[in-house]
């Protein structure tokens, strides 16, 4: 058997984190709602049973929920009233009935009632009874009829969340097929996340230009910046996950400017070894961004990675070198030019604009005007721009 990757873990550790859950508004938990329920549809369409639907059989794939563990599913063909099976598994999402009548069979309406279950645990971000150690203690308290209440704030005409989603012609017909095309919200701001990830990566590789720059990036998506900050909550295994979360922070895209959370997501990459991490805790010690000025711990953070870095870690060191006041400033200097000279070679725009202007000035290096032209030549070919307030 070959079973899909999910890598969002199960419905329960997925609702389980604050953070995540808090960043769902109503549309994501119908948008859960829905592919669970159409999940279930397909089961009955083919007169399966799954019979043990619970949260921590319900797994997360970039935001899809999917059915899993079929252990004690059935065909109804082949259902019997074998007691032991009616009441295994967890008894808050069983159908009393089961606890009612030992020759009671689970069929559709079962799943049905797990199915209800479930939507109240995504409205409530909780599992139902947490109260409740002892099953025995449980079960009597679901046969005494008593259930969870709908939660605070849930919107008109949504606490029979069951009935409207089973009940629904329009949800029964809906084709699965739909829920995730190309007018799927999460898949808009998958799409747009990636552009700005590939375009964080280009920034850092190559430096800003006339005509680009990453924060203009970030201004182009600003009136989706909440969506697309959810979508990235919710997906925690993208590339560079602590890294776009910590950027988002830093700059307020999609939620609160706070540079103090900005460099907790930084401090966390680094520790997952992403080596952008620690060019941007060194750019916060640099700039000051949510911790004091620090430029000897900055240049720690950019001496770390100047091997396996990206090249804008080389310009920002080159940089602390330049800036450094120090008796051994002449070899500061001649560091600097050589780490700015490195980084240009690899097509750091920015570096390209410093080798010139040191080699058409003879700063800690020959005057060479071939050198120099070359350069700048190359730099306003690549659009380069020469504003040093811009990092």
């Amino acid at each position: 058997m070959i079973l899909e990757y999910a890598n969002g873990g199960s419905l329960r550790d997925y609702l389980g984190n604050d953070e995540r859950f808090k960043s769902f508004g109503w549309k994501d938990k119908i948008r859960m709602s829905l592919d669970i329920t159409c999940g279930l549809m397909c089961l009955h369409k083919e007169n399966i049973v799954h019979r043990d639907l619970h949260s921590k059989n319900i797994l997360v794939n970039n935001g899809i929920l999917l059915i899993a563990d079929f252990g004690i599913s059935k065909h109804l063909e082949e259902m019997t009233s074998n007691s032991i099976a009616n009441v295994f598994g967890m008894p808050e999402y069983i159908d009393p009935q089961c606890y009612r009548d030992s020759k009671f069979k689970k069929d559709k309406k079962s799943d049905i009632y797990s199915l209800g279950v479930l939507l109240w645990e995504i409205t409530s971000g909780r599992p139902p009874f947490p109260n409740y150690e002892n099953k025995f203690a449980l079960i009597y308290h679901l046969l005494s009829k008593n259930r969870e209440k709908p939660i605070e704030h849930t919107p008109p005409n949504s606490n029979s969340l069951t009935a409207t989603y089973v009940n629904s012609v329009t949800l029964i017909n809906l084709p699965i097929g739909k829920l995730n095309d190309s007018s799927n919200p999460s898949t808009k701001s998958k799409k747009k996340l990636e552009v700005i990830i590939q375009s964080y990566l280009k920034y850092n590789k190559t430096g800003w230009t006339k005509n680009y720059n990453f924060i203009n990036v970030l201004k182009r998506y600003e009136s989706e910046s909440k969506e697309i900050f959810n979508y990235l909550i919710n997906n925690p295994t993208i590339q560079h996950y602590e890294i776009m979360v910590g950027k988002f922070y830093q700059e307020g895209f999609g939620t609160d400017k706070n540079q103090q959370k900005g460099l907790k997501w930084f401090l966390n990459a680094c520790k997952n070894e992403d080596e952008h991490g620690k060019y941007e805790v060194g750019a916060c010690y640099f700039h000051s961004l949510g911790i004091e000025k620090s430029m000897l711990k900055a240049k720690q953070y950019f001496e770390s990675i100047v091997d396996c870095g990206p090249n804008i870690a080389l310009y920002k060191l080159a940089n602390c070198y330049e800036f450094t006041i120090s008796l051994e400033k002449e070899v500061l200097i001649s560091k600097a030019f050589q780490l700015y000279k490195t980084s240009a070679e690899k097509g750091f725009i920015p570096s390209q604009f410093k080798v010139a202007y040191h080699y058409s000035h003879g700063f800690y290096t020959q005057i060479n005007e071939g050198e120099a032209l070359k350069w700048y030549k190359s730099f306003h070919k690549n659009g380069g721009y020469p504003d040093y307030n811009v990092f």
